[in-house]
């Protein structure tokens, strides 16, 4: 719904899913997708958190680690958002190259994320690797 332009209504699904209390491993699809809806709707710190919900359902994921590095840039955290741009460049090191050498003006990203999140994944990985 956020990348349809309707991130508060997709945000209100994924809450009412979640309330549900399944243990279904999608569960941790839904952290991120909530995650993502936060960013669109410019709450980068309740963003973060599902994110790490997220991490907790897929440990070890380099779509965690992106997400996770992106929306630590945004919010300003160096340190966290270099450890996971770390992790993701160990986990996925030809998709983070090719999202490094990807020209600026390309606002939309690979698939990989929706834009807002792609931002901030651009920025931490413009620190140098660990």
């Amino acid at each position: 719904m956020s990348r349809l332009g309707h991130p508060r209504e997709g945000l209100e699904r994924i809450q009412y899913f979640m309330r549900l209390g399944s243990k279904d491993p999608a569960m941790g699809y839904g952290c991120l997708f909530a995650g993502e809806a936060e960013l669109v709707l410019g709450h980068p710190q309740a963003a973060l958190d599902w994110m790490l919900r997220a991490n907790g359902y897929f440990p070890g994921s380099a779509l965690v680690h992106a997400w996770l590095a992106a929306a630590y840039a945004i919010i300003g955290d160096e340190t966290n958002s270099a450890s996971h741009a770390a992790a993701f460049r160990r986990l996925s090191p030809r998709t983070a190259q090719q999202i490094i050498d990807r020209p600026a003006s390309d606002p939309v990203g690979d698939g990989l994320s929706p834009s807002r999140i792609y931002e901030g994944l651009r920025l931490a990985l413009r620190a140098p690797p660990n």
